[in-house]
């Protein structure tokens, strides 16, 4: 026996309702998630600044977010310093925040957070141990040196991770 019209009428229209449903409790799912963690869905990679500083006595240079976005866990991979010296011979990364592994600090890197990385050959606080700082480099740091610090993460439509430099402070023993 054949439905008649109306049952495939009413059939289509429920399909229909069912669809419609499941589309408005995707996108209410979609607007909590970025209201509770809207770091966790970036279109792009943070635009966030960074400051530094160098203290030769001490031979720390510290980098420090100087403001714009914070450094989310979501979207983000890694935050990394990568500090070269002067001559371009030697370059050494030292990771801020990353998703496991070994990392400085932890998720979210915020206006007004820092790291120190320190030189291997001073023993600022004359402990008997050159590393005093949050990090230390293979190497001593001079003048000219820059410290990079590089975002790794997948903004929300990448087809795969990104990597960009968000900022580069240059080692000046007059910072």
């Amino acid at each position: 026996m054949r439905a008649s019209l109306s049952d495939d009428v009413r059939g289509a229209v429920g399909a229909e309702r069912v669809a419609a449903w499941f589309l408005v409790l995707l996108a209410t799912g979609f607007a909590v998630a970025i209201v509770l963690q809207p770091g966790l869905i970036a279109a792009s990679p943070p635009d966030a600044t960074f400051s530094g500083s160098y203290d030769e006595t001490t031979g720390t240079l510290t980098l420090q977010h100087a403001g714009g976005d914070a450094i989310e866990d979501g979207p983000t991979s890694s935050l990394v310093v990568v500090v070269t010296d002067a001559d371009g011979e030697s370059a050494q990364n030292v990771t801020w925040v990353a998703d496991g592994g070994d990392a400085v600090a932890a998720y979210p890197v915020e206006s007004g957070d820092s790291i120190a990385v320190d030189d291997p050959s001073v023993d600022s606080d004359d402990d008997g141990n050159a590393f005093d700082g949050d990090a230390t480099v293979g190497f001593e740091l001079d003048d000219g040196d820059t410290a990079a610090v590089v975002w790794r993460g997948r903004p929300l439509g990448a087809p795969g991770e990104v990597t960009t430099t968000l900022d580069t402070v240059t080692v000046s023993a007059g910072s």
